[in-house]
């Protein structure tokens, strides 16, 4: 239920009148007995009166210490600080990584090579760059696999003999110059030349073996959700 505003208001008005009337009576009778008990010859006493007659405390004296003057051989009596010891060293600082193995003999690792080579596809080469290398790290220890992504223009040192060049080129140069494993191999001692990586095993592909494998996992084909325009 809700109360009217004009309501409310005369509410609280009638209960300050009602404040103010039971104050004016209270303070008329408490006047008046007063004034009987004066004609009647009783004395009462007013709050100031009431005060004042009240003991006033004696504060207790303090009693004052002299303080002792040193004497000559004060020196010996002296108090000893304890120097605080300093600490034989900087604190260690825990590194999470520290008793991880980067290279341990348990793991399992291959290089996934992917080479811009496809059926259709009209060109005279015949040594291919890798468009996609990774580093699959297996730990059966753990039972965890890791993956690496090598960025492909990488620029490092081949260990071919040859200039400085992409990363994506090692399988190219390998394939032609004849070296020993041929593109594959090469690729895998550049990896273990500048990433200090270890590597055991490749896989190398070309696009036909990825399509194929789609085709595999997908026969109806892999739905792609675009949910924006493509210019």
């Amino acid at each position: 239920m809700r109360i009217p505003g004009w309501l409310f208001i005369v509410g609280v008005i009638a209960a300050i009148g009602a404040t103010g009337l039971c104050s004016v009576i209270s303070f008329s009778g408490a006047r008046q007995v007063a004034l009987d008990a004066g004609k009647n010859g009783i004395q009462v006493a007013s709050f100031a009166d009431f005060f004042r007659s009240q003991p006033t405390p004696i504060p207790t004296p303090i009693p004052v210490m002299a303080t002792p003057l040193p004497t000559e051989d004060s020196s010996a009596s002296a108090l000893t600080v304890a120097a605080t010891p300093e600490p034989a060293g900087p604190t260690p600082t825990l590194n999470p990584l520290a008793d991880y193995q980067w290279n341990d003999p348990r793991q399992v690792r291959i290089l996934l090579l992917g080479i811009d080579q496809r059926t259709g596809v009209k060109d005279d080469e015949k040594y291919f760059r890798t468009d996609t290398m990774m580093v699959v790290n297996i730990d059966p220890v753990r039972e965890t696999i890791g993956v690496l992504s090598v960025p492909r223009d990488l620029w490092v040192d081949i260990p071919d003999g040859g200039p400085p060049a992409r990363i994506n080129t090692a399988n190219a140069r390998g394939d032609s110059s004849g070296y020993p494993g041929g593109g594959p191999a090469l690729a895998i001692q550049t990896i273990q030349n500048n990433l200090g990586l270890r590597v055991d095993h490749f896989l190398r592909i070309n696009f036909d073996v990825f399509t194929t494998a789609a085709d595999l996992l997908a026969p109806g084909g892999v739905e792609i959700c675009v949910r924006e325009v493509i210019d």
